[in-house]
Formats: C-alpha cells, structure tokens, sequence
C-alpha cells in the first residue's frame, strides 16, 4: 500500500512539474509574435481492480492542449488581408493625389496661368509682353503634363516591382508551410500529441502570407493545412508548394502582372481574382485608379491641344493678318 501512495504521489509530482515547465514556456514565449497559450489537461491513470473494487492510482497528463480557435484565426486572417489591400492601396493613390492635388507645381495652377494668358491676349492682342507671356504659359502647362505623364510611368514601374516582390515572398512562404505541414505530418496523427510549437509557427507564416495575397485555409489530412487563391488556385497541398511568377501582359510589355505556374508553363491569372493583401491592393489600385488617371490626363491634354490648335487657326497674327 506504501508503494502505491508513494506511485500515487510520484505521478502528482511529474504532472505538477509538467504544468510548471508549460506556465514557463507561456511566459517565456509571451511577446513572440503568433505564440498560443498553452495548458495541460490532467486525467487520472488507469485503475487497479481489486477484490473490493476499482483503487486509483494517481494522475497522468493526457494532453500539453493549445489554445487556439480556428474560427477566430480565420477572422484575422481575413481581416488582415484586407486591411493589408487598403493599406497598400493607400500609399499608391496617395502619390497620385499628392502630385495632382499640389497648389503650386501640380496641373491646376499651370491651367490657370494659361487661360489667364489667354485672356489677356484676348483682350489685347497687340501686346507683344502678353503674347510672350501666353507662349510662356503655354510651355509651361505643356511641361506640367509632360512631367505629371512621366510621374505617373514612374508609379507604374513602382508598381511593378512591388508585384515582383511580393510573388517572390508568396513563393517564399509557400515553400515554408509545405515544409512545416511535412514536419507536423511525421508525428503522425495522434491524438493529443500535437507539434503545438509548430503549429503556431504554421498559423504565424500564413498570417503573413494574407499580408501579400488573400490566402484560403482548408485542413488537410495529417494535421496538414492545403491553402488556395484566387478562383481557387492551389498554392499548398500537404507537402508540396505551388509557385506564382511575374510575367509580362501579352497587349503591355511593360507591365507585369501575376502567372500560375504548371510544369513548365505560366498561365495569367485574373487581376481581379486576386484580392486582398498588398498584392491584391497594387492590383486594384492600377487597373481602378492608375490606368483611369493616365488616360484622363492623356484624354486631357490632347483635347486641349486640338481645341486650341483649331481655335489658333481663325486668329490673327500681331499684324492683323488671318
């Protein structure tokens, strides 16, 4: 009977010891980035039969269990896909509305001083000063548009490359997981031996994976995550990783967009299907605002100068001449 107390109170001591090396491994984790709280679930061993019925024989941890709620994680996933495609989305129409919205150096000061030139010579067409002054304003607004126009190729080009970059870390963060859904899968699938370390590590890299595209997460078998995008394009199953690349638009060589990788072949995705994250932003931002901009400056400039142009035929010159 000495021997099954001192058992009883041995098993107390080690499940006790377990839970005070998992309270220190929660505060020593506390301030890492994705870390789960973890805690641990005590069930008692297994009972002795006797002759006078079933005698206990202390406790045991059935499970070292991670808190962590697959509901929630989707939530802010979800959410911080989106708030990454606002944000990225901001920081590129910002430019635009910062190099049109300029009091002194932007399009609607130089249209201004134009017309007012115009005016004037209207008013006085002998004057050789206001027709001076009307040239001037008229190189000026010329050149306004010829730097809001190369301005605008330069966000363009910014554009690009920022989709170059975040194809690459999509790819990155692909491999990663596949690498991780192989570790967690050679535990095998027991339960209540889960890699809790793992997993969060898992959850934390397709946290920032939504930063750069809108990810959809899916449980796969051998506590495996399969992960799509897009129209359902699959960029992880189990163990293996599918890969994204940045190719050239078959109409604008010089733009780039995203392709599906198959083998030795690269299919374009729809812009529009990829939503959410900063990839998802740039996208949005030049085929919605970019591309609407640049033809409307363009649409712009190029009324004004045949409008004028047919105006300035019916004139007459400083010597009152058709």
């Amino acid at each position: 009977m000495s021997g099954n107390l001192l058992s009883i109170g041995k098993s107390g001591l080690f499940a006790a010891q377990t839970a005070l090396t998992t309270t220190g491994h929660n505060i020593t984790n506390a301030n890492v980035e994705g870390y789960s709280r973890q805690g641990v679930v005590q069930a008692n061993s297994t009972t002795m039969e006797t002759g006078a019925g079933f005698v206990g024989t202390g406790t045991r941890v059935a499970e070292i269990k991670r808190y962590s709620d697959d509901f929630l994680n989707n939530q802010v996933r979800t959410a911080t896909a989106s708030t990454a495609s606002l944000d990225s989305y901001y920081s590129q129409i910002s430019q635009i509305d910062n190099l049109l919205a300029d009091t002194t150096s932007g399009l609607s000061p130089a249209m201004q001083n134009f017309f007012s030139s115009v005016q004037d010579v209207t008013g006085n067409g002998a004057s050789i000063p206001s027709r001076q002054a009307l040239l001037s304003s008229s190189e000026t607004l010329a050149g306004s548009f010829q730097q809001i126009d190369a301005r605008l190729e330069e966000i363009g080009a910014g554009v690009n490359t920022q989709i170059e970059t975040n194809v690459n870390l999509i790819n990155t963060y692909a491999k990663q997981i596949a690498e991780i859904n192989n570790k967690i899968g050679s535990y095998g699938s027991i339960e209540h031996r889960a890699p809790n370390d793992l997993l969060d590590q898992r959850d934390q890299i397709v946290m920032e994976l939504n930063k750069h595209v809108k990810a959809t997460v899916t449980a796969g078998s051998n506590n495996a995550y399969n992960i799509s995008i897009g129209n359902g394009q699959p960029l992880v199953v189990g163990q293996q990783a599918f890969q994204l690349a940045a190719m050239q638009t078959p109409t604008d060589l010089t733009r780039l967009t995203v392709g599906y990788v198959t083998g030795d072949k690269v299919t374009q995705l729809p812009e529009n299907a990829l939503s959410g994250g900063e990839l998802g932003g740039l996208l949005e931002f030049r085929s919605g605002t970019l591309d609407r901009v640049q033809n409307s400056i363009g649409r712009l400039a190029i009324g004004m100068a045949f409008t004028f142009n047919s105006q300035h035929k019916l004139g007459i010159d400083g010597s009152g001449q058709q």
